[in-house]
């Protein structure tokens, strides 16, 4: 499926590591809770960006730890790739971090990698 990587989880099963606004959120969303893995996003933000969004708060984690994790990862990025901070300011007006805005051609490839990350979170102290 396009925009839709799959991922093998100990079961064997094929899982999808996030889904697109336009597709069965739902479906993504039960899969991930009966999985125990990260749920995932990737929906249009502008005609430049995409925004991901992710969740996983029904799980036993640090979330202040990852959410600063990964602050720290995508302030990195905002630099690397010299995005205005107007164009992303507003996802730093919350206390954790779930949202972030990039450039829409980095979209899937940073789902998958924070999918990976946010697992390996969830199941270590990251």
């Amino acid at each position: 499926m396009k925009g839709q990587k799959m991922k093998k989880n100990n079961n064997q099963e094929s899982i999808r590591k996030y889904c697109n606004s336009d597709t069965d959120e739902a479906i993504h969303w039960a899969t991930c809770e009966s999985t125990h893995t990260p749920f995932i996003r990737i929906s249009q933000h502008s005609k430049q960006y995409k925004e991901i969004f992710y969740d996983i708060t029904n799980y036993k984690a640090d979330f202040s730890k990852i959410s600063d994790n990964i602050k720290e990862i995508y302030r990195s990025y905002i630099e690397f790739w010299m995005i205005p901070y107007g164009d992303v300011a507003e996802v730093f007006d919350h206390p954790y971090l779930f949202t972030i805005i990039v450039k829409s051609e980095h979209a899937e490839k940073i789902a998958e990698a924070l999918y990976d990350y946010l697992l390996a979170a969830m199941n270590s102290s990251l």
